[in-house]
């Protein structure tokens, strides 16, 4: 299923959540693939038109932070909803505020759905 405007990377290197949002977000409809590394996850980008990526601050090697500063503004741009098991204090609070949205973890999928959903219906 490759819907136009509704192809959603997900990056996380705790492969429980990768799969579980992959699944729950491609029963939503979404064209979904992931990556467990920033690194692979930048090689996905510049190979793909994706139009929403969600990924874990934490990541082995390349940071979820460092990807969305390497995607931003290439790549075809990107929405990034960052998630982390860390307090936002600790984040770079100008790197959030370019993002789409943040969900600490744990998190409800629900919510993060309703976020997707609106990120992409426009």
């Amino acid at each position: 299923m490759n819907n136009p405007g509704r192809k959603v990377l997900v990056v996380d290197d705790d492969l429980a959540i990768l799969e579980l949002m992959s699944r729950i977000i491609n029963k939503s409809g979404y064209d979904v693939e992931s990556a467990s590394d920033a690194e692979e996850a930048l090689k996905m980008i510049i190979e793909n038109d994706f139009q929403l990526v969600i990924s874990d601050i934490s990541l082995p090697g390349m940071s979820g932070i460092d990807l969305f500063k390497k995607v931003r503004n290439k790549y075809g741009s990107p929405k990034f909803i960052f998630m982390s098991g860390y307090a936002v204090d600790d984040m770079d609070e100008p790197i959030l505020e370019g993002a789409a949205g943040f969900f600490p973890k744990p998190f409800q999928i629900g919510n993060v759905m309703d976020k997707i959903s609106k990120l992409l219906s426009k």
